[in-house]
């Protein structure tokens, strides 16, 4: 009930400051990079995830191990400010790689045009 409530409020309020004026190069390059960021966004979290478990393992002294059978993990990881540290930085990472490489791709790469 809250996701479908804060999407339409996004998209209330989107209509209402952003409906009527004329796109930007910038609200346009996004608008045209949106199809592929959802498209990539899978795989690039995946790997910015991967890479945070790394660091987590290399500089926090954390070994994370999961049970085969419930696929969660109960490994003390410390303070929970880690936990919500690499959230942010997966959050604001996947955004500078994705936006631009979607425009990237979508640009440069022969064909993409009409598939992203």
């Amino acid at each position: 009930v809250w996701a479908l409530c804060f999407s339409l409020a996004v998209l209330a309020l989107s209509r209402r400051w952003m409906g009527h004026r004329p796109p930007g190069p910038w609200r346009k390059a996004a608008a045209q990079a949106a199809f592929g960021v959802y498209v990539f966004h899978p795989p690039i979290v995946m790997l910015l995830l991967w890479a945070y478990v790394r660091v987590l393992e290399r500089f926090g002294d954390v070994i994370l191990k999961f049970d085969p059978s419930t696929y969660r993990s109960s490994t003390p990881v410390g303070s929970e400010w880690r936990l919500w540290a690499g959230w942010a930085a997966i959050c604001v990472a996947s955004q500078v790689v994705l936006w631009p490489m979607a425009w990237a791709i979508r640009t440069y790469v022969p064909g993409a045009k009409c598939v992203l």
